[in-house]
């Protein structure tokens, strides 16, 4: 850290053309390497840096921006061998991933012959609109678009009637979507009819049928950054 500066003060020095540190040797490295790193990249309270001879490991957990921003600064510090970010969790891209997941795996039933929004599951409802605001906000941060395929069913037997009801139901989710804030740009609808019957599955609620919505997340290519 006296090198450090010395070079510093030694450049601002009037009347001197020339300060020579290349003859003192640097004691502490090693600390004089944690030290650059942490100045530099400003860790989060929630990344823990490590020494390993020269080289600096970082764990935890950070923003995406972050991340970003130390990969880019790190390779132009001095007095570092290498700095570790491979154990640093992209937290909005976990955030990211586990909000798809779930909204993959929500399904939303209706009423015979309906295609109001069920206010009987209005708490699925608001879990779905969660993640789906979730998706927005941890996309923007990583650069990430999404098409978000909301897809209805019905099981009315006769075909166009199908077909019209599973619009329906799909249209009017898009609407609730938009204006729960989600970009109406990465919302589509799409019917699907009686084509696809719902196979129940274990833990399904009683009124659980082909009368339903479904979510498909897209993810579209990152943006670079």
């Amino acid at each position: 850290q006296w090198v450090d500066r010395a070079a510093i003060v030694g450049s601002l020095i009037e009347h001197v053309n020339t300060f020579d540190l290349s003859s003192v040797t640097v004691t502490d490295l090693e600390q004089l390497a944690f030290s650059r790193v942490t100045d530099a990249l400003r860790p989060p309270a929630s990344v823990k840096l490590t020494l390993r001879g020269r080289t600096v490991v970082a764990t935890g957990r950070a923003s995406h921006e972050w991340l970003v921003n130390a990969k880019r600064i790190a390779p132009g510090i001095q007095h570092v061998e290498g700095v570790d970010l491979s154990g640093v969790a992209d937290e909005d891209q976990q955030r990211f991933d586990a909000a798809i997941a779930r909204l993959n795996s929500r399904t939303i039933f209706y009423a015979d012959n309906k295609a109001e929004l069920p206010l009987a599951q209005a708490r699925q409802l608001g879990q779905l609109i969660v993640d789906a605001r979730d998706i927005a906000r941890s996309g923007k941060a990583l650069g990430r678009t999404v098409r978000i395929e909301i897809v209805g069913h019905s099981d009315t037997q006769q075909e166009k009637l199908a077909e019209q009801l599973s619009q329906n139901r799909a249209n009017e989710m898009l609407k609730e979507l938009i204006a729960q804030g989600i970009p109406g740009d990465w919302l589509t609808a799409t019917g699907k009819g009686n084509t696809q019957p719902y196979q129940r599955k274990p833990g399904d609620p009683p009124f659980a049928s082909s009368r339903r919505v479904e979510f498909r997340v897209i993810v579209n290519q990152a943006v670079r950054r």
